[in-house]
């Protein structure tokens, strides 16, 4: 796909290929699409998301503003000014978004932040447990090569019965199902991402 639209581009330079009225249209049509996406965007975030409104206007002045640029080299029949605005934009769209909109986005997805937490309250020779959850994320963010998954709740029940000790991670969809698990258990939350996360402190129940 790159290589047919630089030969098209290629052409259109050359002249071997005409600017006619599809080009201009569609051409007009997408980045003129772009601009206003640009626009709207931070409006947009303005009144329902305030405090992501520098993250998104991040990556939506660039849009508007080569939007805008690129409907005016296309309808001045420029295509190496296109190409070159299209560069430009991507180029910035990366630095934008990796300057501000992805740390933005990290505390909704990433949970690096709760990781670090749990490092802190448990002792390094102490086991961490996870609770249906098969994702590397703890380990990686942990420094933990093994946190052994507890796929259901007769695998808890396991743990709860012996006299080990030890914590597990787990979501709060989880622990609403799990009545073995009282929530003074709980040692701290992460509430910032998009999953709930609670550390809950194991202890011995009797059979």
């Amino acid at each position: 796909m790159a290589l047919f639209v630089g030969v098209y581009f290629d052409n259109l330079m050359r002249g071997k290929i005409a600017q006619n009225s599809l080009y201009r249209w569609s051409a007009g049509c997408f980045f003129g699409l772009l601009a206003i996406v640009g626009l709207c965007a931070p409006v947009a975030a303005w009144f329902y998301y305030r405090d992501a409104w520098i993250a998104v206007a991040s990556v939506s002045v660039p849009l508007l503003i080569a939007g805008f640029v690129a409907v005016v080299y296309v309808w001045r029949s420029r295509p190496l000014n296109v190409v070159a605005v299209t560069a430009a934009l991507m180029g910035f769209i990366v630095l934008s978004a990796s300057t501000w909109l992805m740390p933005y986005l990290e505390r909704f997805k990433s949970p690096r932040g709760f990781a670090n937490q749990v490092e802190k309250i448990v002792p390094p020779a102490m086991p961490v447990y996870i609770y249906a959850d098969t994702m590397n994320d703890f380990n990686y963010y942990m420094g933990r090569e093994t946190i052994p998954v507890m796929a259901n709740p007769s695998a808890l029940d396991r743990v709860l019965l012996s006299e080990a000790q030890g914590y597990l991670i787990i979501k709060e969809r989880d622990l609403d199902r799990l009545p073995q698990l009282p929530r003074e258990w709980i040692v701290v939350s992460e509430t910032e991402t998009s999953a709930m996360w609670h550390l809950v402190r194991l202890r011995t129940r009797a059979a």
